[in-house]
Formats: structure tokens, sequence, C-alpha cells
């Protein structure tokens, strides 16, 4: 049973002023590299999804200060432990399913059954007339390998249909996670916000996540989730921000946390985001051992 809590469900837990013992993490100050980046995000977001599925409140507070205030877990089996995860249960067909969806698709021989396929698809069925006899037409519909044409593919593999993407979900997951999952989904992938996600992290970026709180920010959030109460975006805004209480109202700090820690922490703190960290720092640190043995450095 997950106990993931949405953002709904958050606002009505009660309320939690006095910040807890291990606030603030040390790592909050530093100005991280590449790899420290992937590193931290990865205890983050997969951790979550542990502590999410664990139903003993107990084992959930102990794996969170194991994880990520004590850092128990090293980077080596934090990317060990990333390449054994199952995948979000709401993601782009991956290569090998790409390639099935393909191979069915490319079964189907007849042309006639192609045409019916995308008439089926796209609504038409005035030209259904010119195409074989009812009984053949029949047989088309009940055949499994019959699918809607491939026409590309993005990045991620995914298999684009004039727009539309082809999802591979998780049916065994509970209909929350699922909801939830969803709408993470959306907010690293549509159009109108998965154009940086497009481009390589850099030094910008990673100032803008420290300077946003966004580890401290997901932290106090996942240890509030935890023990069944919330923070404020008052209490939030004056915890990332504390040396700047007395020279700001609580009010710029609060709308700092709540127009833009909370979106942009939503929208990096997902899988996706933790997988192109991580596809980052291996192919810079492959690219360096070559300049290296390149007599480049």
């Amino acid at each position: 049973m997950a106990h993931l809590v949405s953002p709904e469900k958050r606002k009505s837990l009660p309320i939690k002023t006095e910040l807890p013992d291990w606030f603030p993490l040390p790592v909050y100050e530093h100005d991280l590299s590449p790899d420290e980046w992937a590193s931290h995000l990865t205890r983050r977001v997969l951790g979550k999804r542990s502590i999410d599925s664990d139903p003993d409140a107990t084992n959930r507070k102990n794996s969170f200060r194991s994880l990520i205030v004590d850092e128990q877990v090293i980077d080596d089996e934090i990317g060990e432990y990333l390449g054994k995860t199952p995948r979000v249960a709401i993601d782009f067909l991956n290569a090998f399913e790409s390639f099935y969806v393909f191979s069915l698709w490319s079964e189907v021989e007849n042309k006639d059954a192609r045409e019916f396929a995308r008439m089926l698809a796209e609504g038409d069925i005035s030209g259904l007339s010119s195409l074989s006899s009812r009984g053949e037409l029949m047989d088309m519909m009940n055949t499994p390998s019959i699918s809607y044409p491939l026409t590309g593919s993005n990045p991620n593999t995914a298999v684009n249909l004039g727009g539309r993407h082809l999802l591979s979900i998780d049916m065994s997951i509970d209909d929350e996670t699922l909801i939830q999952t969803f709408k993470d989904f959306l907010v690293s992938n549509r159009d109108s916000t998965a154009r940086s996600h497009h481009r390589r992290f850099g030094d910008a970026a990673f100032m803008r996540w420290k300077n946003a709180g966004i580890l401290p920010a997901f932290d106090l959030t996942l240890w509030g989730d935890i023990n069944g109460y919330r923070y404020t975006d008052v209490v939030m805004g004056n915890a990332l921000w504390p040396d700047e209480q007395a020279k700001q109202r609580p009010a710029d700090t609060t709308e700092r946390y709540r127009k833009g820690t909370k979106p942009l922490m939503e929208a990096i703190c997902n899988q996706h985001t933790v997988a192109k960290l991580w596809g980052q720092a291996k192919l810079h640190n492959f690219l360096m051992d070559i300049a290296e043995k390149e007599g480049l450095l």
C-alpha cells in the first residue's frame, strides 16, 4: 500500500511550525557539481518512492535519516540502485517497447489492413466501402497486431503520433499514485515546460536550484508527509532564507517560496531529471577521461 501524500491531501494536514532537529543539512550551503546534484536528487526521488511504499511509520523515518540526513548509502550504490529500480508508473515507451510495437505494425502486410487501422484511429468511415468485403474487415478488427501507424519518435524513444504519445502504464499501481505520477509526468514533459529538459543542465541551472532552496524544500516537505503534518509557505520561506528575514517582509520570502521554489521543485524532483543528470554526468566523465588520455588537460 502506498503512502504517497498528494498536494490536495497535504492541504488538510495539521500545521507544524517547529523545524526538525536535523535541519538544516550542511549540503544546502554547498555549490554542488553535476555528479553531486545527480547523487542528492537521486537520494530524494528514489528515497521518496521507497519511503512511500513502506507501511511502517518508524521505518519511513529511519529510511529518511539514513538516506538523506546521514547519507549512509554511497554514490556507487545509488547508481546501481537507479539501474535496478523499476521504471516510473507512467513513462514513455522504452526502446524495447517501441521496437515491439513497430514489429507488430510491420507484420501487417496487407495494405487494406493498414488503411483500415488508420481510418479507425481517425474516425474516418467514409472510405470503408472501398476496402475489402465486410467479412474480411471484421477479421481485421479481430487481428491483435493491427496498430496505429508509427510516424516518428522523440529523444526519449517515445512513439509520437502527430502530437500524441504512446505511454507505458503500470496498472498494478494504486489509483492515487498513478494520478500523482501522471501529474508529475505532465509537468516534466508538456511542451510548455519540457523545453528546458532538452537542454543540458549547466552551472546557471545548478545555481538557480541552490538559490531556490530545492533540496531543503524537498526534505521538509517529505519529512512533513512522513510525520503527517505540513509546513506552511510562511514557515518554508523563513526556513529557506533565515538571513533574509530581517531584511525583507515575511511576505517576500513566502512569495519567493510559493511562486519560485515550489513549482521548480515539482518540475525537477522526478526520475526524468535524475536519469538525465546521471546520463549527463557519465558523458562528462567519459569525455574528461578521453581528454586526459589524449593529453588535452
